[in-house]
C-alpha cells in the first residue's frame, strides 16, 4: 500500500507522544558533558531541537505544531504531546534518517519516548 502513494505529494505527519518519566539512555551513548538523568520529554526535545535546526531545513520541512495534549476527547490512550510536521513531498520526509548525523541524535528520541503514534498522511487543503 505504501508504495502506491505518490512520493511527490506534500504531506503532514501527526505524531502523538507519550514520554518515559525518566529518559532511558543506554550506558555510554552520551558525552560526559550531557546529563543522562533527565525527563523523557527533555530527552525527546534534545532530538526535536536538533531535527528542527539541522535536518528539517535540508529537506524543506518544518514543524507547525509542538504542543502538550491536555485532553483526548475521542479515542483511547493518554498522550503527552502532539507534534505536526509539514514536508514538501512524502519522499523528503523519508530522506531524514539517511542524512549524516541523524543516527547520533536519534538516541534522544529512543530514550525519551514510551509510546508513539504517527499518522503519515493528512490531506492539506
Amino acid at each position: 500500500a505504501f508504495s502506491a502513494l505518490d512520493p511527490a505529494r506534500p504531506v503532514m505527519f501527526v505524531n502523538l507522544h507519550r514520554y518515559h518519566e525518566r529518559a532511558r539512555y543506554p550506558a555510554g551513548v552520551l558525552p560526559a558533558s550531557m546529563p543522562a538523568d533527565v525527563s523523557g520529554r527533555e530527552a525527546y526535545h534534545r532530538y526535536l531541537r536538533e531535527i528542527e535546526a539541522r535536518f528539517l531545513p535540508k529537506v524543506g520541512a518544518r514543524f507547525i505544531v509542538v504542543s502538550p495534549v491536555d485532553l483526548v476527547l475521542v479515542g483511547a490512550g493518554s498522550w503527552d504531546e502532539v507534534v505536526i510536521g509539514c514536508y514538501p513531498t512524502r519522499a523528503s520526509a523519508f530522506e531524514l534518517p539517511a542524512l549524516p548525523g541523524y543516527a547520533e541524535i536519534a538516541v534522544h528520541r529512543e530514550a525519551g519516548l514510551a509510546a508513539d503514534v504517527y499518522v503519515q498522511e493528512v490531506e492539506t487543503r
